[in-house]
């Protein structure tokens, strides 16, 4: 029989065991940021700003979707 992790983990635990897969997420984006931007910078500084201000929605859109998709 199965047993609920919930209710048997200490809290801890459960915070590092379902906050991982958010953090890794996280991670993976900013690196795609930096290596975006890096290669966006070279068409010049509007295509950047562009890049700029759409990342945080980008950030955004991805943890929500992370942290509802584990849920």
């Amino acid at each position: 029989m199965e047993t609920n992790e919930m209710g048997s983990l200490p809290v801890g635990r459960l915070l590092k065991k379902m906050s991982m897969p958010l953090i890794i997420s996280m991670f993976v984006q900013v690196l795609y940021g930096l290596v975006d931007s890096l290669y966006v910078a070279q068409l010049g500084g509007n295509a950047l700003t562009v890049i700029s201000l759409c990342m945080p929605v980008q950030y955004l859109v991805v943890g929500v979707g992370t942290g509802i998709g584990w849920a």
